[in-house]
């Protein structure tokens, strides 16, 4: 992971301190795949930096955020991926199955014990918003 950061910082340095939405959604991606996973300051780190640079998220950014949180380091952050989920709806993007399984996923894989409740809930959206 320091190595793709250091490339993705070379790339903004070299289109002028700024990058586009693939370039921020390949960083997501590589901290959802990292090994020992990522911390949830790290994600929210790059979409405040989109944020800062205008860089709109995509159904993607999200994908690969909320699942950083499902693998982050140590363990299941479920909170931070259902405040992506909601941040996701703000931003008028609609979640798809694999995201809200994503977020279901988190909730049973909290080390505090699965939150069952709150998984029902967000499989009861995805009824409600037709998936």
């Amino acid at each position: 992971l320091s190595l793709a950061l250091r490339l993705f910082d070379e790339a903004k340095s070299a289109e002028g301190g700024t990058a586009d939405v693939f370039l921020y959604n390949k960083m997501l991606r590589a901290c959802e795949r990292a090994k020992r996973g990522v911390t949830p300051a790290e994600v929210w780190g790059l979409l405040e930096d989109m944020d800062k640079n205008g860089v709109r998220p995509t159904v993607e950014t999200y994908r690969w955020a909320i699942s950083a949180m499902r693998k982050a380091k140590g363990g299941s952050r479920p909170e931070q991926a259902l405040r992506l989920l909601e941040r996701m709806k703000r931003d008028d993007l609609v979640p798809d199955e694999p995201i809200y399984c994503t977020v279901i996923s988190a909730l049973a894989k909290w080390r505090g014990g699965a939150d069952w409740r709150r998984a029902l809930e967000v499989l009861d959206s995805m009824s409600e918003n037709g998936i």
